[in-house]
């Protein structure tokens, strides 16, 4: 039987409840690929590319995507990248069953696997405006927010258990029977879609689509300075984060004498604040003035956040810095999410919303490139002074200083976008989504 569509956020519910199975599912399965990896090879060489082609083929051609994700039912694609993702796990067991499964055959699966989630993803967005409405679109985005820190939280402490007490194989049929519950969900929900295809289209070369769109995304976003310099302040966040991540690890080894259980406790407690910040989101979104809480959520998770811990010496400090920066990430996610699918006409958002990934997430790898190198250049200038009292000496001390200053230009770039009437009332003046033609499937 169809669950009836426009029944409130219900069907919504529904299919949230099915898409967290299958993040949980595929984000044990994803960390215990990974541990067996690293287990197999013991080369750290491996294990990065491993993560490399999963997550770059995705993020480049997303722009590409986007336009063939608009000519089609979004539920539809969802349910064709839920069955994939489930055939691809269930042949990863056969081929691990059998002795054959290879460190090649985890490439070519990370690869696709990032392609088809990109894809998802940008279906995913369309259905949650379609089942959500403007007027629930905030609490869904916060309970979308939620299912990722979840995800972030369980799927490692869940992968290594499964892992030890079932095999690699019984990981995989987790993640292909949790692919699978999304992929039910789906199914017997109905999803309202619009009518109006890019009929001009038809007759065109899959390549000569996805220049055409890439090209639509972006001009969409170039002609429209609030969501431009929201990508700014995002591309900006994403370094932030990322910076974060690839410097608090060392930072805090270092600073507390290799105590691996305080990092492990001080990870921890940042997924704990993501999993309350998404709970938090979902009740509060709706109530609040989406831009602004999005600036303001950036200057304090950036000053609370990593700047806190680039000045922190005592566990303590770390603890709260990290459940602060976990606390606003899934607020911020939301409120920005909610946003774009609230500005961008729906037959056009995975064009646009394929644009902005690429570019916003290219401070992913851009800053994963540059702290290695820019710590070592740091490093030679920590001898003395006051950066030195300050952060520490070494290499310890220009994790310190990288850190605290990236939190710094994170916070200055919010608050400067505060100052620009265009992004404070970008809320008020961007347009509405065109939703008008919508029918049931």
């Amino acid at each position: 039987m169809l669950l009836p569509s426009g029944a409130g956020l219900r069907p919504f519910y529904f299919i949230w409840i099915g898409q967290t199975a299958s993040t949980l599912g595929g984000g044990v399965a994803w960390f215990a690929v990974t541990l067996w990896a690293w287990q197999s090879t013991g080369s750290a060489t491996a294990l990065s590319t491993l993560l490399l082609v999963n997550f770059l083929p995705g993020l480049l051609l997303a722009p590409f995507i986007g336009a063939h994700v608009d000519r089609v039912s979004p539920k539809a694609l969802m349910l064709w990248c839920d069955g994939l993702l489930a055939a691809i796990a269930l042949t990863l067991v056969a081929l691990y069953s059998t002795g054959q499964l290879s460190l090649w055959h985890l490439y070519v699966v990370g690869a696709v696997e990032g392609i088809v989630e990109t894809a998802h993803w940008l279906a995913y967005s369309k259905v949650v405006l379609l089942l959500a409405g403007e007027e629930g679109l905030s609490r869904a985005n916060g309970l979308i927010g939620l299912a990722d820190s979840l995800s972030t939280v369980l799927a490692p402490l869940a992968g290594g258990v499964l892992l030890s007490a079932f095999g690699l194989s019984g990981v995989l049929l987790v993640d292909a029977a949790s692919y699978l519950i999304g992929l039910a969900s789906l199914a017997v929900t109905a999803i309202p879609r619009t009518g109006r295809e890019p009929r001009e289209d038809s007759r065109r070369s899959p390549i000569s689509v996805s220049l055409a769109g890439a090209r639509t995304g972006l001009g969409f976003i170039v002609a429209r300075p609030a969501l431009r310099a929201l990508l700014v302040v995002f591309f900006m966040m994403n370094f932030v984060v990322t910076m974060g991540s690839v410097l608090t690890v060392p930072l805090i080894m270092m600073r507390s004498g290799d105590d691996a259980a305080l990092l492990g406790l001080v990870t921890s407690l940042g997924g704990v604040g993501g999993v309350l910040g998404g709970l938090s989101a979902s009740f509060v979104l709706h109530r609040t003035r989406r831009i602004p809480l999005i600036l303001l959520g950036m200057i304090t998770g950036c000053l609370l956040g990593p700047f806190a811990t680039s000045l922190g010496w005592s566990a303590p400090v770390w603890l709260a810095a990290s459940f602060c920066a976990g606390f606003v990430l899934p607020v911020i996610n939301g409120a920005y999410q909610s946003v774009w699918q609230s500005a961008v006409p729906l037959d056009l958002q995975a064009r646009v919303f394929g644009v902005r990934r690429t570019v916003a997430q290219l401070a992913v790898p851009f800053a994963m490139a540059v702290a290695g190198p820019l710590t070592d250049h740091v490093s030679v200038l920590m001898d003395d002074g006051f950066l030195a009292e300050t952060f520490g000496t070494g290499d310890a001390g220009a994790a310190g200083v990288l850190l605290g200053a990236c939190a710094v230009v994170g916070a200055l770039v919010a608050a400067a976008s505060m100052l620009s009437p265009s992004v404070r009332g970008a809320d008020r003046h961007l347009e509405p989504t065109a939703r008008e033609g919508m029918t049931v499937t």
